[in-house]
């Protein structure tokens, strides 16, 4: 796989819609989790996976954090190759009745 960018493209996507919907083409996997995408891009494209280990290695947030939130923004564009990935956030308000109720308070 050859990467014609180096860095943020014009749509400031390190990784555009045309390169995903490639590699889901090439993994021939009919499921796959974001470690199966990041496992592809670094066995096929090596500089690409280097840019975003370098941008994305931090203590908080990671190339396979990225790969996940740009693989969830790709499923809700109309006509994308994947399924709608529902991302499920708690409130502050659940977390704690959470808490409350595991720990009996």
């Amino acid at each position: 796989m050859k990467r014609m960018n180096k860095g943020k493209n014009s749509t400031g996507k390190y990784i555009t819609n045309e390169e995903i919907e490639y590699i889901i083409k090439n993994m021939n996997m009919p499921q796959f989790t974001v470690l199966d995408f990041g496992k592809f891009i670094q066995e096929n494209n090596k500089d690409l996976w280097d840019m975003l280990t370098n941008k994305y290695t931090n203590k908080y947030y990671s190339a396979y954090s990225y790969l996940s939130q740009r693989l969830i923004r790709y499923s809700k564009e109309k006509g994308s190759l994947l399924e709608v990935i529902n991302s499920y956030k708690i409130s502050l308000l659940q977390f704690v009745m959470c808490l409350t109720t595991l720990f009996n308070c």
